[in-house]
This record gives C-alpha cells, structure tokens and sequence, in this order.
C-alpha cells in the first residue's frame, strides 16, 4: 500500500511505499543509537512509515501492518509467534546485534539470563531466518555468517548536532578532568582494570585532577570532592548534550581482550572524541584497528602500571593531550555520521523487503516445545492479561523481584516509545 504524508509546513505530498515495524525489547542507548533514531528521521524525510514497538505490546494486526520487520538486541524465546506469523505472512525481517550473545560471562546476571537454552536457541533463529543480519564488528561477522549468508558489518553512527562546541576560548585554567562513561550501573566489571591507577592518580596528583562517572560510580562510599558521580540517562540525546558539555579533557575506555568484549562497538572512541577528549584505551582490537597510539589516542595494556604510566603522561603535558583530542576529533567527524548510517540502514530495509522469505522449518525435539508452548497462548491476548501471567509465572519461578524490576524498565521504556510514536505521527498527517 503507498501512503502519502503531507508535511504540515511543506504542504506537498510525498510517495511512501514501505511500512517499517521495529520490535525492541526494551529501550537503552543500543536501541535509541541504531534503530529509534534512524527510523525516525526516515519517517519524518518520508521515505518510510515507522512503528516502534516494545516486544510484549508487539500484536499481530502489527506484523500485518508491516512490510519489512527490525529486530534489534532480542533474545526471548516468547517472540517464536512472531517469528512463525512472519512467516506464514511472507514477512522479511532483519535483525540487529551489536553485542555477542553467545558470549556473556557467565558470572554476570545477564550471561546467566541469556544462558538459558531457550534463549540461546531464539537468538540461532533470529539469526537464521533473518533475511539480512547487520553487526558493528568483525567478530560477531564471523560468528553469525554461520547461521546466515547475508551478514553486513555496520559503521556506527554519531549525531553531531548533539554535541556542544568546544572553542578555544573554552581553554580555561582549572583541574584536569578525568571521566568515564558507562551505560552500565551493575556487573561493571570493566572499570576494575584502571581503578588502582586511578587511585595513584588522585594521591600523586592531588587538587589538580578531578574524576567524573557517568552511569556506574564505583567509588560511591569515598568522601572525597574530587569525586563526582553523574546518573545513567536513558535518552542518550540528552547524555551525549549533557556529556559534552562536561568539558573532559581525558577519557578512559577499558576493554578486556576476550571475544566477548572484542565482538563490541568502538562507541566510546566516537564519543570521546566527538567531544575533544583525548582517550586512553584497552589495546583491543575494537580499538586498535582506529588509533595509532599518540596521534589519536593511547592505547594501553590492561595492567596497572600502563594505565597509570598514560594517565600520568597526559595529565602533566597538556599539549600533547590537546594535540591528539583534536586528531581524534578530526578523524571522528571524518568517518562517522548519522547520515551515513542512516541511509545505509534504509538500503538494507529495501534489500531486505526484496528477497524472497525462506520457509522455515521448525527442529523437532524438547526445546522446540517450550519455545512454542506459551506464545501460542499469549500472542493476542490483552496486554493486562500478559502481565499477569508473567506475575504468575514469576511467583511461580522465584523472581517476583526480578520481574518488578524488569516491569519498571518496560514501563519507563514505554513512556519513551509513546513519545517517540507520537512525535512521529505528529510529524505529518497520514492519508491513503
């Protein structure tokens, strides 16, 4: 069906002729990054008409609706209705997966949750029956070409009418300001690895550095003013305006060498620099094959004294700092940008909508009949009615804490989408 938008301050009709569902499991940076924002711009140009969706208010008059189906990050085995009603519709579907799911250390809460088998055999489907599969490194190409042939390594973008400008009369005397940003508040075991060079930071250093953490404060029960602790926020517009407008001058990025870790985004690499910090990072290759260490960079060993040795030398010769901020900047602003990705994303949604929906065949045996048992009974329910058999399910399980917490993050994650869904739809009227 083609549609026609009329913009409300242009006046003229423009063709659309592809409806976009985007199905999330919840809302965090990943799905704001690659999927809410993109598809929203699109919408907006008119080259498409978008529906975002979390995945339990997902119903089936949306597939129906869609032409080309975006999962992004999803794992839980309850999306099988969906994928088996896509199919009976000859609907194509992507999906998008900027993290190694076959990877998560066991030892945090979300490599126990994913280890289920369940969970691990949803996340094999995605995969396979994906008509195209996108992913940010070189590892996780690898990894899912097994599954599927049609595997596309993506450059992540960055939106730089967020950032504040950073002139040269920003250049004020005042303390060195060390931060490092994560979107993480538990399981941070990444900032472990410079913790005790930090520490020789402030006691070598002393009113001359400053240490700010954004979304984890590992140091919460010191007393010390030096300190600052900045709250996760879950609109990364927001973050990324109120981040660069911190004014950094160095910014940490650890990493630890596993393929776990190596199957990420160099995310931080475009933030920091970005925002003309000069970055110390873990010499990983998410990292390395972007910085040559001293022009638009540090890259350290994930040691003690190498973190200490680059933070020391970067705080004591502030030249050089700007220096190499400045050629990160430049390279940034060179090779990533929201348009790029955004018109690379929307390529493969055309892709995507053009080949033909491979029938699939479901493997028999006692996994299989789990994954299929509940959607069949929940898909088109109520949305009240999903509720309370999760409520059920979860008193059932032992998780009823778990499950508060997760309603909390859907129920906050919901007011976002319905703003996202209203701007929108507000963003022209819709006419046959």
């Amino acid at each position: 069906m083609i549609f026609k938008i009329y913009h409300l301050t242009l006046l003229r009709p423009i063709q659309i002729s592809m409806n976009v569902l985007a199905i999330l499991p919840s809302v965090i940076p990943s799905t704001i990054i690659y999927t809410i924002k993109p598809l929203t711009d699109l919408h907006r140009r008119g080259m498409l008409k978008a529906r975002i969706r979390l995945e339990f208010l997902t119903t089936r008059k949306d597939l129906e609706w869609a032409d080309v189906v975006l999962f992004i990050r999803n794992y839980e085995w309850s999306l099988g209705w969906m994928l088996d009603e896509l199919n009976k519709l000859q609907k194509p579907f992507l999906y998008d997966l900027d993290d190694n799911f076959f990877a998560v250390p066991l030892e945090s809460s979300f490599g126990q949750y994913l280890n289920h088998p369940a969970r691990k055999a949803m996340i094999e489907r995605l995969l396979t029956q994906a008509a195209l599969v996108r992913v940010y490194s070189k590892p996780l190409v690898e990894i899912c070409s097994a599954y599927n042939p049609n595997v596309r390594l993506i450059n992540g973008p960055f939106d730089w009418s967020l950032v504040t400008p950073r002139g040269d009369e920003e250049a004020v005397q005042g303390p060195v300001k060390i931060v490092y940003a994560t979107s993480r508040s538990i399981d941070d075991n990444l900032g472990a690895v410079f913790f005790q060079a930090l520490d020789q930071i402030l006691e070598k250093h002393g009113d001359q550095v400053e240490v700010h953490f954004w979304g984890s404060n590992p140091f919460a029960g010191r007393q010390d003013e030096r300190i600052f602790f900045h709250p996760f926020m879950r609109d990364y517009d927001q973050f990324v305006r109120a981040f660069s407008a911190g004014r950094y001058d160095i910014g940490l990025a650890p990493l630890i060498n596993d393929i776990f870790h190596r199957s990420k985004t160099n995310i931080k690499y475009r933030e920091y620099s970005a925002c003309r910090i000069a970055g110390i990072y873990s010499n990983v290759d998410v990292y390395s094959d972007h910085i040559q260490h001293g022009r638009n960079g540090l890259l350290v060993e994930n040691d003690t004294q190498s973190w200490f040795e680059a933070i020391d030398w970067l705080v004591a010769h502030p030249l050089e700092r700007s220096q190499i901020a400045e050629a990160a900047y430049s390279d940034v602003l060179t090779r990533y940008s929201n348009q790029q990705f955004i018109d690379e994303l929307y390529g493969h949604l055309q892709l995507a909508r053009s080949l033909p929906v491979q029938p699939y065949q479901p493997q028999p045996g006692a996994e299989s009949a789990a994954m299929s048992s509940m959607p069949a009974t929940q898909a088109g329910k109520p949305l009240l009615a999903k509720i309370l058999h999760k409520i059920r399910q979860a008193f059932v399980n032992g998780q009823i804490k778990a499950f508060f917490q997760t309603l909390s993050n859907y129920l906050k994650g919901l007011v976002h989408i319905i703003l996202i869904q209203s701007r929108i739809t507000l963003s022209g009227l819709h006419r046959k």
